[in-house]
């Protein structure tokens, strides 16, 4: 009998019929036994409802509730409502996690009121693996935890949000989410997890960062991450007006505050361009088009499929600047969300004028560069310049 603390662990489930058994049974099979397991059914019509049901008879720890369907913030907050142990953790029902991440967790934890680790993003034949840009360790006086707020949200870098905003690659204290989750506005379908966690990250005295990643995160085509959302705007409204209220009464408030408007910004630009269904020709330029002129009329290599590289494809294609080739090192697993992305050894058998790397790093484009010096382009035909936003900072996500 594990006679440790008991985890409560909420999983949101809602027609995932082909995954939950994956995800529950890495739960159930964790090395931390103490578990108190519980499963919100928010109203599906596949079979997850009889599954769940199915690991309840089979397992004394699993509690089924079955629900209308509300959106996931309101089946946390059944989760929450009914659960009794002294931490909480919360899985995605189409995703699955490590045997030892409880363990884990709650080892590296300690006294703190929370632990945020490192993820993996799970593709159909690989996975990159996702660390928090805060550094590792246990922040714990004044000091440390404003240096957490400095990059709650934004950081000037451009790693902001993601990890840290996150809720399922936690450890909470039920005690501390208890005074605060019913205020939550369960209405909201993008971004919910983020009120959550950053209400509580205002709460915490303490905060443990781990570079281990326990969590898989499934990268699906068809989730509610990927799909089409056209009330997007109108849930960034309400977070915004939420978190700006709770940040102004917070002692933090200059910090988070100026964080929380370029957010916004940013939040509300990748909505537009990626979540309301707008065509090609309306969406919102992000990155100013370097070398525009140099490259009309010209056959043109693009080199990168990120952020960046879609941003100058859709400038280009609007410019009547078809790229002959485009290419990425990730090539594959871009292609599994539908990229007409190809490999950089297919530059070899292409015929062109210019090869433009659309990349960041400085680091990294010096990199591209060697490499394709290597295969025997001419240094003059390759092109790189450091990404300007026309915005003054970084859009993420």
């Amino acid at each position: 009998m594990d006679c440790r603390d008991t985890i409560s662990v909420i999983v949101p489930v809602y027609n995932v019929a082909q995954y939950l058994p994956e995800c529950l049974d890495s739960i159930v099979h964790q090395t931390y036994q103490n578990l108190e397991i519980i499963l919100v059914d928010d109203g599906s019509t596949d079979d997850s409802g009889k599954i769940c049901d199915q690991y309840s008879n089979g397992d004394a720890r699993i509690k089924v509730i079955h629900q209308e369907n509300r959106g996931a913030a309101a089946a946390r907050n059944a989760g929450i409502a009914n659960a009794s142990g002294t931490y909480i953790a919360f899985v995605d029902a189409d995703d699955w996690i490590e045997p030892d991440t409880f363990e884990g967790l709650r080892n590296q934890m300690g006294t703190a009121d929370i632990i945020t680790a490192g993820y993996w993003k799970d593709y159909t034949h690989s996975k990159d693996k996702i660390t928090e840009c805060l550094p590792a360790g246990t922040y714990c006086r004044v000091e440390q935890i404003e240096s957490v707020y400095n990059h709650m949200l934004y950081a000037d870098n451009g790693n902001f949000d993601d990890t840290l905003a996150s809720i399922w690659n936690k450890l909470f204290r039920l005690e501390l989410v208890k005074t605060f989750y019913r205020e939550l506005n369960v209405s909201l379908h993008y971004r919910e997890d983020t009120i959550f966690v950053y209400t509580y990250l205002l709460r915490c005295g303490s905060i443990v960062v781990t570079a281990n990643a326990y969590y898989h995160y499934r990268i699906r085509e068809g989730s509610a991450v990927s799909s089409e959302y056209r009330l997007f705007l109108k849930d960034v409204n309400e977070i915004y007006l939420y978190l700006d209220s709770l940040f102004f009464r917070h002692a933090a408030s200059d910090i988070l505050r100026p964080q929380l408007q370029k957010w916004i910004v940013e939040l509300s630009i990748y909505g537009l361009n990626e979540k309301m269904g707008f065509s090609e020709e309306v969406k919102v330029p992000i990155y100013w088009m370097p070398y525009q002129d140099k490259l009309f009329g010209k056959k043109v290599v693009l080199y990168g499929a990120g952020k960046i590289g879609k941003e100058y494809r859709r400038s280009l294609l609007s410019s009547q600047i078809s790229p002959v080739l485009w290419v990425d090192q990730s090539y594959a697993k871009l292609r599994q969300s539908g990229l007409p992305v190809d490999a950089p050894s297919d530059i070899q058998n292409c015929i062109f004028d210019y090869i433009l790397i659309a990349i960041k790093e400085e680091e990294m484009a010096r990199m591209i560069r060697k490499n394709l010096e290597a295969m025997g382009v001419a240094p003059e035909k390759i092109l790189w310049m450091r990404p300007v936003t026309l915005f003054g900072a970084s859009i993420g996500r």
